[in-house]
């Protein structure tokens, strides 16, 4: 497991600080928070959670350009990172940037269509922007859709493929080579 040392040789594991960081977040205690990704980072710079919790911790202290930093760093690190998308989309939208903002949310809702609140998220703000309540994901995130499979249990949070099914190219699917077609 990693460790870091904190100061005096005192060695502390590092889901300590990460679990510390979380108990503070919830606490309400941002600074704190802030300060103990901050130190995670210091040794880990490729910290996904610290990464992710400190862009929360600075949009909670009103930091919005360095959350949008760290949201953008923990995404190039895992782009299938659901919650440092919405947080980019939420850092984005308290800078007025509604583009940037649906953009988050779009990709968001491509990794994980069973979330209704991110669909509503995105009706709204495409209303916004003058466009129509209809959503239509991008080419990679449809493509990312059909990869899956079909979704079952919609509203689970959980995409899955019938037992047995092996995984299969997005244009083996008739209708994901029709949907592929039309874009």
């Amino acid at each position: 497991m990693a460790t870091t040392r904190i100061h005096q040789g005192v060695v502390v594991e590092l889901v300590e600080i990460i679990r510390g960081a979380q108990d503070a977040m919830d606490r309400g205690d941002y600074r704190r928070s802030a300060a103990a990704s901050r130190h995670v980072l210091e040794t880990f710079p490729s910290s996904l959670t610290a990464h992710r919790m400190l862009g929360e911790s600075l949009l909670e202290l009103g930091e919005t350009d360095k959350a949008i930093a760290h949201f953008q760093q923990a995404i190039a690190i895992d782009p299938l990172n659901v919650v440092a998308r919405l947080g980019l989309g939420v850092a984005s939208e308290e800078k007025r940037d509604m583009n940037q903002a649906y953009t988050a949310y779009l990709h968001a809702w491509e990794i994980n269509p069973a979330l209704d609140q991110v669909r509503d998220e995105l009706v709204r703000l495409r209303g916004l922007l003058g466009g129509g309540e209809r959503l239509h994901p991008t080419r990679a995130g449809l493509a990312g859709i059909f990869a899956r499979g079909p979704i079952r249990a919609r509203g689970s949070g959980m995409a899955s493929r019938p037992p047995g099914r092996t995984r299969e190219s997005p244009c083996s699917h008739v209708s994901g080579r029709s949907a592929l077609a039309k874009w």
